[in-house]
């Protein structure tokens, strides 16, 4: 009979429901389990009340492929298979039918051997097919997050407060400020993709600096798959952004937390500098900044 794999989606942005959903993955990449595709349909008011520009209705802009795993239908299994939970699932044992819920901390790390193959699944399973950066030659990818993470923020009007406080919104200066040093330490005016949910004047701080262009708004998922080509990334704290980072193989600039116990997990297969302002910034290292040029050579 063998063992099948469900997940509970959550009720959140596509980052965060991809920590679960790749959790389920892993079982299906060991070949513990046969993926059972989950229906993305979630009825969300949330983000028409707060006008953000993602609906969050991501059954249409993801579709359920034909090549891995097996159609929604199948969860019907669960009827007559044994339901485990991911404590309880024996890998050695069959007629399991393992329910993978949003009850965890998320970490990186197991999904690291499959991660070209969780890739391809990404890209089977979206609507929109997604395209090559339009630049020749190395460019830079921004994740400015605003919508629902300004209710993240803490109560506080220090600027620096704002910048390292964990999880939540981030001001748009720290991604200006951070493009502008990295195109610094390059030598030059790197393309940037700025991938944003902000209005167009709160993003006024970035495309000032010219050289800027959007990232597609009509799919989440085709938008994060094409962030991920990027030979840099200044992100926030959202794990949206840190996907694009761990799809790639980008140099990511991130903010600096303060609050250990609000850290997000690090990529530690991946290079980083944390950013706070020019004169506080591991990008002042000589070391880390010439790896940064590196990336960024050659138009």
């Amino acid at each position: 009979m063998g063992n099948y794999v469900e997940v509970v989606l959550p009720r959140a942005g596509l980052g965060h429901s991809l920590q679960p959903y790749s959790r389920a993955f892993c079982y299906y990449a060991r070949g513990e389990a046969e993926f059972v595709h989950p229906r993305w349909f979630r009825f969300r008011i949330g983000p028409y009340l707060r006008r953000e520009m993602d609906k969050r209705e991501y059954h249409r802009i993801i579709r359920t492929p034909s090549g891995w795993g097996v159609p929604s239908a199948s969860a019907v299994r669960r009827l007559w298979m044994r339901t485990v939970d991911e404590a309880s699932f024996d890998p050695r044992s069959d007629g399991q039918y393992l329910v993978v819920r949003d009850d965890r901390p998320h970490d990186f790390r197991p999904l690291e051997p499959y991660r070209d193959r969780f890739v391809d699944a990404l890209q089977s399973i979206s609507r929109i097919a997604p395209a090559e950066p339009s630049a020749k030659g190395p460019t830079i990818g921004i994740f400015h997050r605003s919508g629902d993470m300004r209710g993240r923020a803490p109560d506080s009007s220090d600027d620096r407060r704002l910048r390292t406080h964990g999880y939540g919104y981030i001001p748009v200066g720290y991604a200006s400020e951070a493009l502008r040093e990295v195109r610094r330490i390059a030598g030059w005016k790197v393309p940037a993709v700025l991938s944003t949910d902000a209005s167009v004047e709160e993003i006024e701080p970035i495309m000032s600096q010219g050289g800027v262009t959007l990232a597609r708004t009509d799919s989440a998922l085709a938008n994060m798959l094409e962030m991920r080509m990027h030979d840099v990334l200044i992100i926030g704290t959202s794990s949206y952004g840190r996907w694009s980072w761990f799809l790639g193989d980008a140099f990511a600039i991130v903010p600096r937390v303060d609050e250990p116990d609000r850290s997000l997990p690090e990529i530690r297969s991946r290079e980083s500098a944390w950013f706070v302002y020019p004169n506080d910034t591991q990008l002042a290292d000589a070391g880390i900044a010439d790896r940064v040029a590196d990336r960024l050579r050659g138009r």
